[in-house]
């Protein structure tokens, strides 16, 4: 998950977490410190054929209860 500084993609990743998501995680800074260290940055559509690998679920389910 990730936002400008990382606030609302925290809150965003606390609610998945509560709802039975295992597998989340919040860019630490987001995209501000993403783009103060100059790493790598692309925007807009992906090109063809790179929007999602095929493997990849649709929708993802949250984990089962322990």
């Amino acid at each position: 998950m990730t936002c400008s500084v990382g606030h609302r993609a925290g809150l965003a990743v606390s609610i998945l977490l509560s709802h039975g998501f295992a597998r989340v995680s919040n860019l630490l800074g987001g995209m501000t410190a993403w783009r103060r260290l100059e790493l790598p940055v692309r925007e807009g559509p992906p090109p063809p054929g790179e929007a999602r690998p095929p493997e990849a679920p649709e929708t993802v389910e949250p984990a089962p209860p322990q």
